[in-house]
Order: structure tokens, then sequence, then C-alpha cells
């Protein structure tokens, strides 16, 4: 028993005298670890929270400095929007300047336009200053202040023309030229719009002006390329002209009728593209055509002529004697076009062929008694007409057969010697409608309705 108890005390000794084993070890780098972890963190921190506020104050005062230097500027209208770069030690900043005209410190407002003639508004001037490295959820160093130009241009015996350019999308236009004429007589004023699509003509002497934009290749909303609005001026006033003038977008109409992929244009034809600002008919000989025109994010409709009948969709629901099928007009569908961009068009058209004597001129002349504005539509069992007596004139192409293309409606068919002779009426038995239509005496009716079921749905 004596030996045993030996034996057992020699082994704890022995087991003491071993140190720890690897669990123990495993445990102790792993405790070790996770302190360092922290320790680290917290130097890491306070180092980034140290840098942060250093770099805080930097950006600081360069925002204050690009605020001072924005107060010292003399001619307001010089002052812009601006990003720059600054090194700082080793740190780089970007300094950003926003700059807007506003009725009052609290609305927005661009090129300092009234509306009234009366006095400039003020001029808002906004700093953000960031920097590389910063925390994502780091706000930047920011900065503002509003500025009076009354108190530095407007000189009390002359005024001053505030001239706002906007794109379709309600941008500013930049780097169009703008003029503007005496009424009177007497002198011209020119300027360019800045990066915001503003101008300004300052010192004019006091009078009414025809202010007038222009850039090559641009329209206004109404198709102008070098759209007029008078103004006028008073003594320590100002007058103001606002326009919507963007890069036009090109439609390339295309004209054609079912299984009749060529045919003969009118020599003055027009084409009509209505939008929802406004309709406008254009003149175009070619076939596709080619019109440059403000875009418009909802496009245009689009089709051949410049009366109600032209416009398939005016034509209203009927009942075919023949087959008893129900016809209906077909909706235009708008066609939208980016500025710059070109696109063409398919514009449905009637056809006829038509023969007369050869080195004849052949003209068209529409019929009808009902209304001429293109916002008419039919009432129910009407048919769209388009004003008597206007004429579509095809030239002399040589040949006794000649195929055309005319817009939809009622027409009379003439030849003469010369293209503005009244010529005279083609016979009925000489003209046969390659298209949806019918015969009734001399004259030729184009009916562009169509089978319900086949109604093209306008999405």
């Amino acid at each position: 028993m004596e030996r045993e108890r030996v034996s057992i005390n020699a082994s704890r000794r022995h087991l003491d005298d071993a140190g720890m084993g690897l669990p123990e070890v495993m445990i102790a780098m792993v405790l070790f670890a996770l302190i360092s972890l922290g320790m680290l963190y917290t130097m890491t921190a306070v180092k980034t929270s140290t840098r942060d506020t250093r770099a805080r104050q930097v950006a600081a005062n360069l925002a204050a400095s690009e605020i001072d230097a924005a107060r010292e500027i003399e001619d307001l209208f010089g002052l812009l929007d601006d990003v720059k770069r600054v090194d700082v030690g080793s740190d780089s900043y970007t300094v950003t300047r926003t700059t807007a005209w506003v009725s009052d410190p609290e609305e927005s407002f661009t090129c300092g336009n009234s509306g009234t003639g009366g006095r400039l508004r003020y001029k808002s001037v906004h700093v953000d200053v960031t920097w590389d490295n910063m925390r994502n959820s780091a706000a930047p160093v920011s900065s503002h202040t509003v500025l009076n130009p009354n108190e530095r241009i407007n000189d009390p015996s002359k005024g001053t023309i505030l001239v706002s350019v906007i794109d379709d999308s309600g941008f500013g236009s930049a780097g169009v030229s703008v003029t503007a004429q005496r009424v009177g007589g007497g002198g011209t004023v020119t300027g360019t719009t800045d990066s915001q699509g503003c101008a300004y003509l300052l010192k004019v002497d006091p009078d009414t002006y025809r202010v007038s934009v222009s850039k090559s290749g641009f329209v206004d909303i109404n198709q102008d390329a070098n759209p007029v609005i008078e103004v006028g001026v008073t003594a320590g006033g100002s007058g103001s002209a606002g326009f919507q003038y963007a890069e036009a977008a090109t439609y390339r109409p295309r004209y054609f009728a079912e299984d009749i992929p060529s045919a003969l244009v009118s020599v003055n034809s027009e084409t009509t593209f209505r939008s929802t600002y406004s309709t406008s008919t254009l003149p175009g000989t070619s076939n596709p055509g080619n019109f440059s025109l403000h875009p418009l994010n909802s496009g245009y409709e689009v089709f051949y002529g410049n009366c109600p009948a032209a416009d398939p969709s005016a034509w209203t629901e009927t009942e075919d004697p023949a087959t008893g099928e129900v016809l209906v007009g077909v909706p235009v569908i708008a066609e939208a076009v980016d500025p710059g961009a070109v696109t063409e068009v398919d514009v449905p058209v009637g056809a006829v062929e038509v023969n007369i004597p050869n080195n004849r001129h052949l003209k068209a002349v529409s019929v009808g008694t009902g209304r001429a504005d293109p916002g008419w539509q039919a009432g129910p069992d009407e048919v769209p007409y388009c004003a008597s007596g206007t004429e579509l004139r095809f030239g002399n192409s040589g040949g006794t057969t000649r195929t055309i293309y005319l817009p939809f409606g009622s027409w009379e068919l003439r030849s003469g010697d010369s293209a503005r002779a009244s010529g005279s009426v083609i016979a009925g038995s000489n003209i046969t409608p390659l298209t949806a239509g019918n015969m009734a005496g001399n004259q030729v009716t184009l009916d562009p309705r169509v089978p319900l079921e086949e109604e093209v749905e306008e999405p």
C-alpha cells in the first residue's frame, strides 16, 4: 500500500512538471489574438477619428474660402457651377460649387428671371467639400450663401435682359447664341448662354426688344430654328425671355400603301406631326421625307396631309354595305426620337392609278365641304373631308399611266399643260383606286378604315 501511494504521488509530480498541453496553448493563443485585435481596432478607430477630424477641419476651411471667393466676384453672371481638386498635404479634396438664381433665399429659380420686369433675383451659392478615403457614412462639409446682384450691376438709367434657354428635359441649353434687336432700331445686343442655359444682356437702353436664339441643328417647341420673343425693358429694371430649345430629332416618314411600295409623291406635299403640345404641318417632297423636330418624350403622331380626312384615326366606324363588316379608323401611333437621333416612320397613304395623255402635268384637287382644321373629328355616319380646292401637284413625269400616293379623303384628278394650270378633269373611267376606296363619277375617295378585327390598337 505504501508503494502504491509513492507511485501515485510520483505520477502527479510528473504531470505537474509537464506544463500546459496543446488545448491550453490553443485557448491562450485565441485569447491573445482577441485581445490584440481589440487593441488594434481601438488604435485604428482613434487614428481614423483623428484623421477624419483633421480632414473635416481642412474641408471647412476650403468651403469657407470658396464662399469668400464667390463674394468677391463683381460679375455674378460669371459665377457658375464648378468642381475642382485641391491637395492639402497628403490628402486630396474635391470642392463642388453649385449656383442658382432664386427669387428669395427659400425658393429655387433660374437665370434670375422675375418675369415681371422688376428687380433681379438673388444668387444662391452652395459649396460641398469631400475628400479621398472619407467614410461612407460621413457627410460632406457644406457652406451656403445668397448674394444680391442689384447692389453691383444695376444702372438706374439702363436695364437688363435675362434669357433662359432649356432643352427638352428641362435642363439648361449651353452655347446658344442670343440676340436682342431694338424694335425701333438703333442697336443690337448679343450674348451666349452659359452652362445653366442663361444669358444676361446688361445695361441696355430702355425700349422694346425682339429677343431671338439660334444654334445649328436646334429647334424650339414650335419647330422654329430661330424663335423670337418681344421683351420690354425699363430703366433700372429687367425684362425676361424663356425658350424651350433643343437639338432636333430627325423623323423620316416613309409613305407607302400595302402592295404598292413605290409611287409618285406630290411636289408640294405636306406632312402633319401632332403632339400633346401642338400640331405642326411641314412641307416635304421626298419619300422618305426628312424633318427636324423638337424632341419630345411623348413623341409625334405622323400622317400624310393636313386636314381631318388625312388623319386615319378621324374616320368613324361604319358598315361595309358589300360585306357587312364593321370598318373602323386606324389609330396613329406616336413615335419618340431622342435629340440628334434619326428614325424612320411608316406612314400609310392612299394610292390610285391614272391614265392621262403623254407629257401632261398631273394634279389632285380635294373635294369636300367638311371642316378643314386637323383637330376636327367626324361624327356618326360622317366622312371627314379636306377643304375644297387644296391642290397637290405631281409634275410631268412622262408616260400615260401613273401611280400616285394621296392623303386619305376625296379627290378630283386633273391634267394640264403646266403645273399651275387649272387643267381638265380626268374622267373616272381613267382612275383606278389601288387601295380601299370608291369612285363617284369623276371623284375618288380613299378610305383608311379597316375591318374591326384588323384594327391596330394603340399601346
